[in-house]
């Protein structure tokens, strides 16, 4: 079963979805670790808030912040209250420049890549 924990009446943790997809379509903004769900939440075009849980991460969420297609958080967990709240008065005021992060990250990672990867493997088998 779903396990969702109410933070406020706006934001919910989730943990072990039964669906990522309903997860992610259901939701305007992301805040996940550096792994294969913030992927797929660009994939998406969703405003993403990644964090590095993982040192291997750090270097793909940098590359992402500086392509403008994410925002990373702060490590210090006393910091990102301030951070977050800040971001999301700078959304209601500002919401044009958050759409254009999600067209940029929906370009740099679309949902096409199941395919691209199944058409390089077989021009490469030569079937």
């Amino acid at each position: 079963k779903n396990k969702i924990f109410k933070l406020s009446n706006k934001i919910n943790l989730v943990i072990n979805p039964k669906s990522v997809k309903k997860l992610i379509t259901r939701n305007d903004i992301i805040m996940t670790s550096g792994g294969t769900f913030m992927f797929e939440s660009l994939s998406f075009g969703k405003i993403v808030l990644a964090y590095e849980n993982y040192h291997h991460q750090k270097n793909i969420i940098n590359y992402l912040k500086n392509k403008r297609a994410l925002i990373k958080l702060p490590k210090s967990m006393r910091n990102m209250k301030i951070f977050i709240e800040k971001l999301f008065l700078d959304i209601k005021i500002n919401p044009e420049s958050y759409f254009a992060m999600q067209r940029r990250a929906y370009k740099l990672i679309d949902n096409k890549g199941l395919d691209r990867s199944i058409k390089l493997i077989k021009k490469k088998l030569k079937i």
